[in-house]
C-alpha cells in the first residue's frame, strides 16, 4: 500500500501542479512540501486538512488511509470534510439509551472560589541617612616606566607651586 507521501504526489500529478504550485494552492510553505517529498517529515494534520479543504473532490479516506478511490464520484455521497469524522468508522454518533450525566458535566464545570489573602500593610519607618563627605584626591606625581629601564616623572603645576 502506498504511503501518504505517494498519495500527495498522485494529487499533484492529477492536478498537474509543481511542488511550489501545490504549496501555494494548499496554503503551506514550499519547505513543508520539500520536507515531505524527501521523507524528512510526514504530513501534519494541518497539511492534510488544508489539502482536503482546497481539493474538495479528493476522498479523505483515500488521502489518509489509502482506502477507496482518489476522486469522489458525482453520484457518491460527499463524505464529511473533517479528519475526525471519517466515513470508514463504524462507531455510531449516538448510542441509543445513553444520556449524558448532568452531574458529571456540572462537576467538570464547577467554579472554585479563591479568597484574596489579607495583606498587612506596614507603614514605612523613616531612617536618618548619614552622608559621609569624601575629600577630593589630587594627583601628586605620575611616573612612566619604559621598556629600556628608564622612567620619567611628571609633577602637576599646582603641586609644584605648593
Amino acid at each position: 500500500m502506498a504511503d501518504i507521501k505517494e498519495r500527495i504526489i498522485e494529487i499533484m500529478n492529477y492536478k498537474n501542479l509543481s511542488h511550489s504550485q501545490f504549496a501555494e494552492k494548499v496554503g503551506i510553505q514550499r519547505s513543508t512540501v520539500s520536507h515531505i517529498m524527501k521523507n524528512r517529515n510526514k504530513p501534519s494534520m494541518r497539511v492534510c486538512e488544508n489539502i482536503l479543504a482546497r481539493f474538495t473532490d479528493i476522498n479523505p479516506d483515500w488521502l489518509l488511509f489509502g482506502k477507496g478511490n482518489m476522486i469522489i464520484k458525482e453520484n457518491q455521497p460527499t463524505p464529511p470534510r473533517t479528519l475526525f469524522s471519517s466515513t470508514t468508522t463504524d462507531i455510531p454518533q449516538k448510542l441509543p439509551g445513553i444520556k449524558p450525566n448532568p452531574q458529571a458535566i456540572d462537576e467538570n464545570r464547577r467554579e472554585i472560589r479563591v479568597e484574596r489573602p489579607e495583606i498587612d500593610i506596614k507603614q514605612a519607618i523613616p531612617k536618618e541617612v548619614i552622608i559621609q563627605k569624601i575629600e577630593p584626591k589630587n594627583i601628586s606625581k605620575i611616573i612612566i616606566y619604559y621598556t629600556d629601564n628608564t622612567f620619567e616623572t611628571f609633577i602637576p603645576e599646582k603641586v609644584k607651586k605648593d
